[in-house]
């Protein structure tokens, strides 16, 4: 399996409402994709149904929960590698792990229910965790839930980023104002520094680059020295992590270009290979290949809708028949995706 930590770290600053996502926007620095950016988010119309469903879901007793469907398809052949421990007086030892734990399963709530995906979460804990540390862990998970349902009341704020494409620092400084108080409302004040505390370092360094992007006293050196020496002074982990992502993003880049240019299977792998390692690479070429045959699938799907569109059927008689066919060719979790795209014909 790929290693999913530097990733689930970048999820879980960016769901958290970090100044993280400023550096993935950053043109200098790429924007490699990550799961934070195909989790789904909690509309603010759902709200209140999420924290009723949150709330029931932390009080029913885990051998009561229902039965849980196949896993989505998103987190089928993956695993988040997170291992909870508790100490020896029971207690949960605190990680910044247990939300990427979290993260894991909640980046499929684009397929399927927000009360399937605590199900999942509560079980998971259950498995690791008993006593005590159980207790305390899905008490976590129902105030992570809340926090990230508060978030959503952010989008009143002002836009980080004006109609030119400038960031605006006022309008970051008070988001992430906003965001620490959220954080200090939600977790204890043993909590915060383990989770949130290289996110706060962050933070302050993208705020420190924003200004310095801005100061007109520097030449184009004399800012990226500054910058290298802020880098020096983040945590080893961020700009580990930061060094990864860049990395994997020049990678993406390289793959679809030698794709463009009608590179073979194997030169991907052999690329993939020297920069990722084995494993990753048969992973990645996996996908591809299941890419591939998802195309292929969707075309044929297309060719048939043609037909029907061609066929001389009224308009009530082809919408029936394209269901039909939609549910012929593709399995139930597969359908989503494909009736999506009716919505944008």
């Amino acid at each position: 399996m790929i290693k999913t930590r530097h990733l689930l770290l970048l999820a879980a600053l960016c769901l958290s409402g970090s100044l993280a996502i400023v550096w993935l926007l950053t043109p200098t620095t790429g924007s490699p994709p990550t799961a934070a950016q195909s989790s789904a988010e909690i509309a603010p119309d759902d709200t209140q149904q999420a924290r009723d469903t949150n709330l029931q879901i932390q009080q029913q007793q885990i051998d009561r929960l229902p039965p849980l469907p196949p896993l989505p398809r998103s987190l089928r052949d993956t695993q988040h590698n997170v291992r909870l421990h508790s100490d020896a007086q029971g207690n949960l030892i605190l990680s910044a792990d247990i939300l990427h734990l979290f993260e894991f399963y909640l980046t499929a709530l684009s397929e399927e229910s927000l009360e399937v995906c605590l199900n999942r979460i509560s079980r998971d804990l259950a498995a690791q965790l008993q006593g005590a540390a159980l207790e305390q862990a899905r008490d976590l998970l129902r105030r992570y839930l809340d926090f990230k349902i508060a978030l959503g009341d952010l989008h009143n704020l002002p836009a980080i980023m004006d109609s030119q494409g400038r960031y605006a620092l006022d309008a970051i400084q008070l988001r992430q104002q906003q965001v620490r108080a959220l954080r200090q409302q939600h977790f204890s004040s043993s909590e915060y520094p383990v989770f949130f505390q290289e996110q706060d370092d962050y933070d302050a360094f993208m705020q420190q680059q924003l200004q310095l992007a801005e100061d007109q006293t520097l030449d184009a050196g004399q800012r990226q020295e500054a910058i290298a020496q802020l880098e020096q002074q983040l945590p080893e982990s961020i700009r580990q992590a930061r060094e990864e992502a860049t990395r994997e993003t020049r990678l993406y880049e390289q793959v679809e270009r030698m794709k463009q240019q009608g590179a073979s299977a194997e030169q991907l792998f052999q690329l993939r290979a020297q920069v990722l390692g084995h494993e990753a690479a048969t992973a990645l070429a996996q996908l591809d290949e299941q890419h591939a045959q998802w195309n292929k699938r969707l075309a044929s799907y297309e060719q048939e809708r043609a037909a029907i569109e061609q066929s001389g059927l009224s308009p009530q008689d082809k919408q029936s028949a394209v269901a039909s066919l939609i549910e012929q060719r593709f399995q139930p979790d597969e359908r989503p995706q494909v009736e999506a795209l009716e919505l944008y014909r």
